[in-house]
């Protein structure tokens, strides 16, 4: 690869200089951990991370929240376990968020419109996503949910209007009411609970029809009773070991 010039990137409405070795860029631009604000859970003992306050109000909060955020892991000696509710509502120059391994639940609406979001990794110890966590994360095209999660809220995943398939582990007991509606490119839904998840209205209405014309989920041969011929809407299709 060639090294060539600096180049002007755009990320949300800033221009930022970055330098480019071939096609990717070297210098990733990194949000400031320095205004994340932290609130103890005597629950859980540990803390819950955010970055914007309740009363949505614009900050310097917000605009810092820009390029890739890795979530610390800890703070002052303990995890952090959580994001809180809102946390990061409205980041919309946020491109790549790192979820730590220490954190067990995302709050409701923590990356509500992020619209410039493109990927979360996300931590493997997670066992909630609550209501509208991604809600308008349009430009988000694919997560990985890791085995441990047991539910997704209202609207989690509402309006992420690139997201194109979602692999939803066997460890899911339920799917909140319009969790993946407007999702108008999600054409492959595959469904690795054997028990099949308590499912809120509308949670998969009006997202993309697959290669054979029908809007349908992909569920484990096993399970093909249990699903039915329809399930949540959609066409059940029993093929997955």
């Amino acid at each position: 690869m060639i090294l060539t010039q600096a180049d002007n990137i755009k990320i949300g409405s800033d221009d930022v200089t970055a330098v480019r070795l071939g096609s990717d860029y070297l210098f990733q631009v990194t949000a400031d951990l320095s205004v994340l604000q932290y609130g103890f859970h005597n629950g859980l003992n540990g803390y819950l991370v955010a970055a914007v306050s309740t009363s949505f109000e614009e900050s310097t909060r917000v605009s810092s929240m820009i390029g890739l955020l890795t979530i610390p892991s800890t703070f002052n000696g303990l995890p952090v376990v959580g994001t809180n509710t809102n946390a990061f509502n409205g980041a919309n120059r946020l491109l790549n968020v790192v979820i730590p391994d220490s954190v067990t639940s995302i709050g409701n609406s923590s990356f509500f419109e992020c619209r410039d979001l493109e990927s979360v990794t996300m931590s493997s110890n997670l066992t909630l996503i609550s209501d509208s966590a991604f809600n308008g994360c349009e430009q988000l095209t694919s997560i990985t949910i890791p085995d441990g999660v047991t539910s997704f809220g209202v609207n989690t995943f509402r309006n992420c209007g690139r997201l194109s398939s979602i692999n939803i582990p066997s460890s899911v007991t339920s799917i909140g009411a319009s969790c993946f509606r407007d999702c108008q490119s999600l054409s492959r839904i595959n469904c690795f609970a054997t028990t099949p998840p308590t499912m809120g209205n509308a949670a998969f209405s009006n997202i993309a029809f697959d290669t054979n014309g029908f809007r349908s989920i992909h569920v484990p041969t096993s399970a093909s009773s249990a699903y039915g011929n329809v399930f949540a809407g959609l066409t059940v299709v029993a093929d997955l070991s």
